[in-house]
């Protein structure tokens, strides 16, 4: 791609043309006039404009962490897929709300949050008595929970986070104690993956500070947190 001389930024893209547009001129010390924009990011090829975040490698599995839990909460609500067919007997009623009234009654005492599931109703002559058919789900229990496990650990390997203790999350491992394990997966999270990140923002950085304070030494230092 080319260079790039100016930046675009409107805070609602869709309406533009309401929102306005505001322009920004690539940084430039002998630019008096013009408001200015400074664009950190990390090289990484195929992305000449933009940067990426680090874990763009993972964003499908955090897609797919999102429509696991839109599924199961829906299932839980309304019944995401059938679980009751309900077969009568008989000509279906004239009327349609008579219909509708038959199908909420049964939803009514079949669905929610113990019998979780949408209920199909049809009508057809022959014995006069009904048939109420349990459909079974295609999808084996624990499938959702091992496919959520794997998920969370590529979400976690594609932030850096190298254990998931740190976050509030079990994670067993040859430790005398919980306190060893915590301490142990911190400080390798800070010097692969926090640290390095600092540097590269103290670096870029460093020539803007200097020539806001052109006779001042710079030298940025980033305090951590002491959370252990």
């Amino acid at each position: 791609g080319g260079d790039v001389t100016k930046y675009l930024y409107c805070r609602d893209w869709i309406n533009w043309r309401k929102a306005g547009i505001v322009e920004f001129s690539e940084f430039d010390p002998m630019n008096f006039t013009d408001r200015q924009i400074v664009h950190i990011k990390n090289y990484q090829s195929g992305y000449d404009y933009y940067g990426v975040p680090d874990w763009l490698s993972v964003i499908n599995d955090v897609r797919l962490n999102h429509e696991i839990t839109v599924f199961n909460l829906a299932n839980i609500q309304n019944g995401l897929s059938p679980s009751l067919w309900v077969h009568f007997n008989v000509p279906a009623p004239d009327s349609q709300n008579e219909q509708n009234q038959i199908l909420r009654s049964i939803e009514d005492r079949y669905m929610g949050a113990e019998n979780a599931g949408r209920v199909i109703v049809s009508y057809g002559e022959s014995e006069q008595k009904p048939d109420i058919t349990q459909i079974q789900s295609s999808v084996e229990d624990g499938y959702f929970s091992s496919i959520f496990e794997l998920v969370q650990k590529q979400i976690m390997s594609g932030h850096k986070i190298i254990d998931g203790s740190l976050i509030g999350l079990p994670n067993p491992g040859g430790f005398t104690s919980s306190a060893d394990q915590l301490e142990t997966a911190y400080k390798l999270f800070m010097s692969t993956s926090i640290k390095p990140l600092q540097n590269f923002i103290n670096r870029e950085l460093t020539p803007i500070i200097e020539l806001i304070h052109p006779e001042e030494k710079v030298s940025l230092v980033i305090e951590q947190n002491q959370i252990l």
